[in-house]
């Protein structure tokens, strides 16, 4: 529960302050950060306009709800530094070999994947 908590406390105030559009951010953001890695120069870069055009166009307060549930989805994502990796871990336990193997891959699987975001940032940046 531990492990949980800072996302479920990301998800209550996602709920609390957007409703039903929190959840919606919350669900969608799982995908959107697959989507946007694997393809940074078309989704990531769409994803980036879109929170930008949002931003302009709303308070803080309207958009802060979203990037909690979006933040808490990406930690839940099963890689090894995340908290969804991490309960993966706990429940690998008691096979070193398999932990090993989780932490290796999924620790060279974000790297990637975080720096096709970059690429997309950059993208974005000095692309439109």
């Amino acid at each position: 529960m531990i492990i949980l908590s800072g996302n479920l406390g990301l998800i209550a105030l996602a709920l609390l302050l957007a409703g039903s559009e929190g959840w919606d951010a919350f669900i969608s953001g799982f995908s959107e950060f697959i989507s946007g890695a694997l393809n940074p120069e078309l989704n990531g870069v769409e994803y980036l306009q879109s929170a930008q055009s949002y931003i302009s166009t709303h308070r803080w307060l309207n958009y802060l709800p979203l990037v909690a549930a979006k933040a808490a989805a990406w930690n839940l994502l099963p890689l090894s530094a995340l908290n969804g990796g991490q309960i993966i871990m706990m429940l690998l336990s008691p096979g070193k070999v398999l932990k090993s193997l989780f932490h290796k891959y999924s620790s060279i699987l974000l790297m990637v994947m975080l720096a096709c975001w970059l690429f997309a940032l950059f993208r974005w940046l000095y692309g439109h």
